[in-house]
C-alpha cells in the first residue's frame, strides 16, 4: 500500500515523498525567476493530491505569494487542458499579474499543455516557466522540450517486489516501509538562463 498504513500492526507500504517532490519543482522555477506560480491538480481526495496542496500551501506562505490553485474537474487531456486554460487566463482574487510560472499535478500530454499556453499568448520559458508531472517521453522532443517530475513508478514497483520477496520467501516479518525518490528532468520550458541542455536532478 503506500504510506496511509503506516504504522498499522503487518502493513509494509511504498510511496513517494510528496512534499520534498513539489518543494523541488517550485524551488526550481522560484530560483528561475517565477513569483506568481500556479499549481494546477485534479479535484482529488487521493492521499497523493492531499500532500500536493498541502506541501504548495506551505511553501507559499514561506515565500510569501499568493495560493494559486486550479482544479480540473475530471481526468483526461481535455479536462486537464481546458483546467490549463483557465489557471492561465490569471485569477483577479490571486494579485495583479499573468502567472509566470505552471506547475501541472494532472496526467495530461506535455505537448497539449505547451500548445495551450501558446495560444493564450505565452512564451515559453520567457513568459511562463512549464513543469509537469508525467512519465510522458515526448516530453522531451517538443520545441522547448518540457521539464517533468517524474514518480519514477518503475522504482516503485522493484520496491514493492522486494518487499514482497522478502515477506513470502525470506519470512520477513517486522513492519517496513520505503520512500522512492522522485526526479525532476529539467529542459529548456523551465530554464531562463543560457542553459537549455537537458539535465537531471538527483533523485529527492
Amino acid at each position: 500500500s503506500d504510506r496511509s498504513v503506516e504504522g498499522r500492526p503487518g502493513a509494509y507500504w511504498v510511496d513517494v515523498d510528496t512534499g520534498r517532490a513539489v518543494r523541488g519543482a517550485l524551488d526550481h522555477v522560484r530560483e528561475q525567476g517565477a513569483r506568481r506560480p500556479v499549481l494546477l491538480v485534479p479535484d482529488s481526495t487521493t492521499r497523493f493530491h492531499t500532500e500536493v496542496l498541502a506541501a504548495h500551501h506551505e511553501w507559499c506562505a514561506v515565500h510569501g505569494v499568493p495560493e494559486r490553485v486550479v482544479r480540473a474537474g475530471s481526468p483526461g487531456n481535455g479536462p486537464v487542458i481546458r483546467a490549463v486554460e483557465t489557471a492561465l487566463a490569471g485569477d483577479p482574487a490571486a494579485g495583479p499579474g499573468r502567472p509566470d510560472a505552471l506547475l501541472v499535478v494532472a496526467e495530461a500530454s506535455p505537448p497539449l499543455v505547451l500548445d495551450a499556453a501558446r495560444r493564450l499568448g505565452y512564451e515559453v520559458p520567457g513568459d511562463l516557466l512549464l513543469v509537469c508531472v508525467s512519465e510522458d517521453v515526448t516530453a522531451e522532443h517538443t520545441e522547448p522540450p518540457v521539464t517533468t517530475l517524474s514518480l519514477r513508478p518503475e522504482a516503485i514497483a522493484e520496491a514493492g517486489i522486494e518487499m514482497l520477496v522478502a515477506v513470502l520467501e525470506h519470512g520477513e516479518r517486522e513492519t517496513a516501509g520505503v520512500l522512492v525518490p522522485t526526479r525532476l528532468d529539467v529542459r529548456a520550458s523551465s530554464v531562463r538562463s543560457a542553459q537549455t541542455e537537458c539535465t537531471s536532478r538527483p533523485p529527492t
